[in-house]
């Protein structure tokens, strides 16, 4: 079984996250999304159809890896994947009120310093009543490949 590096929001489509970077679950294992493109096929504004790749057009190709969308029109990407070395995932969500951000984030960057590659962390901003309901609430996710043992 393979997998590779993809985005977080199920809604932004391949193309659009890779042209635009591209942060991912995987990122801390393999890095963003552009860094796994080995070359891709492009309509140039001109009607050219090109591969570019860092031997074919590398200054397009560094461009289509995460400066955007206005270099032409992705026809193809070739893309890396990976052996998939752990095949379950750990996961867990918490929810603090806005009155612990300040503590949260220091608590976050400290964590971040030193982390495992296999560990993720990712935040969202909800507006929940039954937690606070005059703010929102801060809830940082952690994702994990592979099983945590307590």
């Amino acid at each position: 079984m393979t997998h590779s590096v993809t985005g977080i929001c199920e809604l932004v489509g391949f193309s659009a996250l890779t042209l635009g970077s591209g942060h991912g679950w995987l990122q801390g294992q393999y890095g963003l999304m552009a860094d796994q493109v080995t070359s891709a096929r492009l309509l140039l504004p001109s009607g050219k159809l090109v591969t570019v790749s860092e031997n074919s057009y590398p200054s397009l190709f560094w461009a289509i890896r995460g400066a955007g969308h206005n270099f032409g029109l992705v026809m193809e990407w070739e893309y890396r994947v990976y052996d998939n070395s752990a095949p379950l995932w750990s996961y867990e969500i918490f929810i603090y009120s806005g009155d612990k951000l300040e503590s949260l984030y220091e608590e976050a960057n400290r964590l971040l310093r030193d982390q495992p590659a296999e560990l993720v962390h990712w935040r969202h901003i909800i507006k929940a009543a039954e937690i606070d309901p005059d703010h929102v609430s801060h809830c940082p996710d952690a994702i994990y490949l592979g099983m945590i043992r307590s």
